[in-house]
Parts: structure tokens; C-alpha cells; sequence
């Protein structure tokens, strides 16, 4: 899901709101992910800000941090922080938001990453032209240690 604080003129809600509609609708456990972050190079505030949730209610959310693979080797700074100092679990991307396909080169040294630190990544799929599934299955293939979900 994504969880947010606000996102434009749009409000997010609480977490601990998510929390109480998963209890009512019998979901026990969900994987944070911004939103926002993936449409403006917000990545560290919001990777901080999915640790922050995911820290209140450990036991039921599992964050995914998100970075701008346009920043190169910030991005593989920022994946590792996120990581191994803030706890969270995988990777977000949405290409067509961010602006690149979802095969492109610049996701490799990201994925390097992921393949040592042994961390999912989660794209959007679907939406012409950056994030078709062919062009994820490309990626795959060139990191088959690395599980994609596609969403």
C-alpha cells in the first residue's frame, strides 16, 4: 500500500488509521511504500518517514524504500541506508512516474545492490511506455537473484 502524509492537496491518513481499517477489514500485515517519492526525488524523507510507521507497528507493516535511480550512486547510497540503518525490506519503483524504463542501465548498480543485500524490488507495471512487463522481465533477466514483483 502506499502511506503518506500528504501528497499534493491530498491528505494521507494516520497510520495508525491504516492500522484500524486493516484490523476491520482483516488484513494482518501490508507493505508500506511511498507515493510521493516516487513522483519528486523525496526518497530519504520519505524512506525516513515509511521507517517511522513501520517502527509503530513493526508486527504489521514491512517497508519498501524508494530512490531516484537518476542520482546514480546516490541512489546506491540511499538504498543502503535504507536499508541496513532504517530496516526496510525491498525497493518501490514506478517508472513512468520517475522517467525511465524499466530495463534501463541505470537501474543496475541499484540492483548490484539488491542482489547482495538480497532485497525484493516492487515495480508498477502497466502503464506505457517505461513500465511494461516485457521490459521488467528484461531486468529480471538480468538479475534473476533479485525477486520482482510486479504490481
Amino acid at each position: 500500500m502506499h502511506l503518506f502524509k500528504s501528497f499534493g492537496v491530498i491528505r494521507g491518513l494516520p497510520v495508525e488509521q491504516v492500522i484500524g481499517l486493516m484490523n476491520e477489514t482483516g488484513i494482518n500485515k501490508a507493505v508500506a511504500m511511498t507515493i510521493q517519492g516516487l513522483v519528486v526525488d523525496l526518497g530519504e524523507r520519505t524512506n525516513d518517514e515509511i521507517a517511522e510507521a513501520v517502527a509503530k507497528f513493526p508486527n504489521r507493516l514491512i517497508g519498501f524504500a524508494t530512490v531516484n535511480p537518476w542520482t546514480g550512486e546516490e541512489a546506491v547510497e540511499e538504498v543502503k541506508r535504507a536499508v541496513t540503518r532504517l530496516g526496510l525490506k525491498g525497493l518501490k519503483f514506478h517508472s513512468w512516474l520517475q522517467g525511465f524504463p524499466a530495463h534501463s542501465e541505470i537501474l543496475y548498480p541499484i540492483f548490484d545492490l539488491a542482489a547482495k543485500l538480497k532485497i525484493p524490488a516492487t515495480f508498477h507495471s502497466g502503464t506505457p511506455p517505461y513500465a511494461q512487463p516485457l521490459q521488467i522481465a528484461d531486468l529480471a533477466e538480468h538479475y534473476p537473484d533479485v525477486p520482482i514483483i510486479l504490481a
